[in-house]
């Protein structure tokens, strides 16, 4: 059985079902990330800073999570 959660509900299927299922997102994810990656990388823009400096962190953060090439710089107009 393999457990997962989708919008806060819980669900559990049968492996053989799930498997099949996997394999077709992480394919769709995968085609996705050499897509992001040809274009240049995950790019976050920052138009305005945020009244909570945490939130302009997370945005910095999320993109330096991504193993993608992009600009280090979070530019601000």
């Amino acid at each position: 059985m393999v457990l997962f959660q989708h919008e806060g509900k819980i669900f559990q299927v049968p492996a053989d079902q799930w498997k099949p299922v996997y394999e077709q997102f992480t394919g769709q994810c995968k085609a996705e990330h050499d897509e992001v990656v040809a274009l240049g990388g995950l790019h976050i823009l920052g138009k305005e800073r945020h009244e909570a400096r945490r939130i302009d962190n997370q945005l910095r953060a999320a993109r330096d999570a991504k193993a993608t090439p992009a600009p280090r710089v979070f530019p601000f107009t």
